[in-house]
C-alpha cells in the first residue's frame, strides 16, 4: 500500500497541499481495477499506518477521458464516471471531481490538420468550458 505512506508524506510536507486521483480512465470497473481499487481504498481499506482506521484521505478525484472525435464524448464520459462513482461509492460524492484530459480524439499521435493549427487550441477551450458549465450547476 503506497497510498496511505504518499498521503501521510504531502500532509508533513505541507496541510496545503491536495492529494487525490488516480488520473485513468475509471470506466469499466472489471477492467479498470486500480481506479476502482482506489475509491475502494478510501472507502473501506485499512490504513497502512493506523490498521483500527478504514478509509483515507481523497481531496479530489481525477480522471483522464479523451473524445471520440466529437468534444461532447468527453462530457459524457465524465457525466458517466461521475454517475459511476457516486453509485458505487456514495460516499464520495462531496469529493471535488475533474477530467484532467482535453483531447477530443484518442491516439494523439494520428497526423490531424487541425492539431497543427488554431483549431485544436479552440476545441480545447471549448472541451473545458463545457466542462466548467456541467461542474458549476
Amino acid at each position: 500500500n503506497y497510498y496511505n505512506p504518499c498521503s501521510k508524506g504531502f500532509r508533513a510536507a505541507s496541510p496545503m497541499l491536495r492529494f487525490g486521483g488516480p488520473g485513468g480512465s475509471c470506466r469499466d470497473p472489471s477492467r479498470y481495477k486500480k481506479c476502482w481499487g482506489l475509491f475502494d481504498h478510501v472507502v473501506n481499506g485499512k490504513n497502512y499506518f493506523n490498521p483500527n482506521q478504514t478509509g483515507g484521505r481523497i481531496d479530489f478525484i481525477s480522471f483522464h477521458h479523451k473524445g471520440g472525435g466529437e468534444s461532447l464524448d468527453i462530457l459524457e464520459a465524465t457525466i458517466a464516471t461521475m454517475d459511476l462513482i457516486q453509485q458505487m461509492h456514495p460516499q464520495l460524492a462531496s469529493v471535488p471531481v475533474y477530467n484532467d484530459e482535453g483531447d477530443p480524439m484518442v491516439g494523439w499521435n494520428k497526423p490531424e490538420d487541425w492539431r497543427a493549427d488554431v483549431r485544436y487550441a479552440a476545441i480545447v477551450v471549448k472541451i473545458l468550458a463545457q466542462h466548467q458549465n456541467l461542474l458549476s450547476r
